[in-house]
């Protein structure tokens, strides 16, 4: 009796228990019968699917357990139990509640046996997955915005394991490189990689897994598929994670990737041009500069060649004398031809250039070169007959031909080479012209002088155009031949050029725009004797020294002439003599006015009075003058005597 009593009241503490972890457990747990019916079912569902626990004792479960469309997806689940015992679990039904609502259950059956282990019946768990659901069609939502956002990227994206092979790449990866994705997979992305540029990736990342510290962006070659060099900036992320003992350590690579090669080649193109711009304001400078020396330097020059031919003339029969007179007019003479080369770099002598074929004066010059040449350096030449017309200045081209060869053979000097000269006609597209910035799309002359010496660094091509400038030492080269050539080329609308590394010589190529017209015959020059005359001249401004020479030439060929310092000067010795003057000398460049302004001033005076301007040069010089410029004449420096006496003879017979 007590032994029963006591199997009672453990029974109802089991049940006690029982029905205690039914109300705890959030699952809901039912039991039916061969039929089908529910025989059982737990308090949770309830809060499942709100319906009481005992609204569903007698009612068939398939058909609570019943997804919206209605669809029986329990029933065969619950017969295959019956039938053969065999078990299922987790099986995801979709379950209207009865609010409305919906929600999402994984059930598990298991057959009841009886005690001879005949199937009475399924006794099954319903657990809630509808958050669990939720969350996961979140995270695949998630997921795919993720997986698009990555994909449609305009910049590559690459994930790389610490020793470069790739995990994954976006498509944009595969644009910029030309592969397909499925050759990516487990490719290090080294085996892509510009030689030259090994070293920087693997220093950032041995780096960037050694320090644990973020690595700057940087750039780096590499061959695309059709072994096109592509410019990349790299991006690069390091992932990481940490051991069961805290230790940190880099995971994987996130490397964000763009195509920067446009950008590359727009920025080196920019510096080219920045440089080839500054370049050009130098030489501009430089050329002003040089002008304004050369105008003194004439200053300089005309009395002392003035003084030496009026020496000349009166020492008579003296050998000694007259030979080192000669010598002094040698020596100046020589200083003209310099003066004449810083005009000509400076652009500020105007020459007069006729149409002209260069072939015979390339010819000619070469001729002199192979005389000079020495006997380890070939001369190989290239000369088309058919080249265009130029406009030109034959004894500038000859000159530029000298410099430019002289400059090459001396180059090879001791160790030998081949000195290259061709002349071709070429045509300059727009294409082109980012080249050669100076130039107009037409028909071009192109001299090409080359040598196999030794070849310039960039920082000597920087400055091989510039005047005095030299790398021959100060007894071999004056370091003006390259700026005259330079001078002469921009003077005729062209472009010079400069090819050359060290070791492997060095390419000069000049193009000269082809002139419309045919070529015409230079006048032929003849020697002609000094005019003389008898008038009366007034000459002024430019230095004193300059003034009182002229005048002693001048009276020397009969003239008689006044000076003054200034146009004021001028014209109080006018005003106080106006019939006493047959012709006004000046220069342009006065203290107090410009040789123009008293050319205006005189003939108001004396209209008509004939005037000889002293100018750099002719351009712009008449405009503003009294009857349109007439018997006005222009003397351009550097002055002589026969400039200005055949100016003065001119002008006085020209009214007569």
């Amino acid at each position: 009796m007590e032994k029963a009593t006591s199997q009672c009241g453990e029974s109802a503490l089991a049940k006690d228990r029982f029905d205690s972890l039914l109300d705890i457990t959030g699952d809901w747990m039912w039991e039916v019968c061969p039929e089908g019916n529910c025989i059982f079912s737990s308090p949770s569902v309830r809060f499942m699917i709100g319906r009481p626990p005992e609204a569903l004792i007698g009612e068939n479960l398939s058909r609570i357990i019943t997804p919206q469309d209605g669809e029986a997806l329990l029933e065969p689940c619950i017969r295959r139990v019956l039938d053969s015992g065999e078990p299922f679990r987790d099986v995801e039904i979709p379950v209207l509640r009865k609010d409305g609502g919906e929600v999402i259950l994984a059930v598990s059956g298991l057959p009841i046996l009886d005690e001879d282990g005949r199937i009475t019946g399924v006794r099954g768990v319903s657990r809630n997955l509808t958050h669990q659901h939720w969350a996961e069609q979140a995270l695949r939502k998630s997921e795919e915005r993720y997986r698009n956002f990555i994909e449609s990227a305009p910049i590559g994206m690459m994930i790389s394991d610490t020793n470069g092979c790739i995990i994954y790449a976006n498509e944009k990866m595969a644009e910029i490189t030309g592969y397909e994705r499925s050759a990516w997979q487990g490719r290090s992305y080294i085996d892509m990689v510009h030689p030259d540029d090994y070293g920087v990736i693997l220093e950032n990342r041995t780096r960037a897994i050694a320090t644990l510290e973020p690595v700057d962006p940087y750039e780096i070659r590499i061959f695309n598929a059709a072994k096109e060099v592509v410019w990349l900036r790299l991006i690069p992320h390091s992932m990481y994670e940490s051991d069961e003992y805290g230790n940190k350590s880099v995971a994987y690579f996130q490397n964000f990737i763009e195509d920067v090669t446009a950008s590359k080649i727009a920025r080196e193109e920019k510096i080219r041009l920045e440089q080839q711009l500054s370049q050009t304001h130098k030489m501009e400078a430089l050329g002003a500069l040089a002008g304004g020396v050369a105008h003194d330097f004439n200053n300089i020059l005309y009395p002392i060649i003035g003084y030496v031919e009026m020496t000349l003339s009166e020492v008579g029969d003296n050998p000694f004398a007259q030979g080192n007179l000669k010598e002094v007019l040698s020596a100046a003479e020589r200083a003209q031809k310099l003066v004449d080369q810083i005009l000509a770099f400076s652009r500020r002598k105007k020459e007069k250039l006729l149409p002209m074929r260069i072939q015979p004066v390339v010819k000619d010059a070469l001729s002199l070169i192979r005389s000079s040449l020495p006997h380890n350096v070939q001369l190989h030449t290239d000369i088309n007959e058919d080249g265009g017309v130029v406009l030109a200045d034959q004894t500038q081209i000859h000159q530029v031909v000298m410099n430019l060869c002289t400059n090459a053979y001396q180059s090879m000097r001791g160790r030998g080479g081949v000195l290259g000269v061709s002349l071709k006609q070429c045509s300059i597209g727009w294409e082109d012209l980012n080249l050669h910035t100076r130039l107009k799309p037409g028909d071009y002359v192109r001299l090409c002088i080359s040598d196999s010496g030794g070849g310039m660094d960039d920082a000597v091509k920087d400055r091989i155009f510039e005047p005095y400038f030299t790398t021959k030492g100060p007894e071999k080269g004056s370091g003006m031949g390259l700026a005259v050539v330079h001078g002469i080329v921009a003077k005729y609308n062209g472009a010079i050029t400069v090819e050359s590394e060290l070791g492997k010589g060095s390419v000069f190529t000049i193009l000269l725009p082809v002139a419309a017209k045919n070529p015409g015959s230079a006048p032929e020059s003849a020697s002609i004797p000094l005019p003389k005359g008898c008038e009366s001249l007034l000459l002024v401004g430019g230095e004193k020294q300059v003034r009182d020479i002229s005048a002693k030439m001048l009276a020397q060929l009969g003239y008689t002439a006044a000076s003054a310092g200034s146009g004021k000067e001028a014209l109080e010795i006018l005003n106080a003599n106006p019939s006493g003057f047959d012709l006004l000398l000046t220069d342009e460049a006065l203290d107090d006015m410009t040789g123009q302004n008293l050319i205006n001033a005189v003939r108001r005076t004396k209209p008509g009075m004939p005037a000889s301007l002293v100018a750099n040069q002719t351009e712009g010089r008449l405009q503003g003058i009294p009857g349109d410029g007439k018997k006005i004449d222009i003397i351009v420096k550097p002055l002589d005597i026969k400039k200005i006496a055949r100016s003065i003879r001119t002008l006085l017979d020209d009214g007569q």
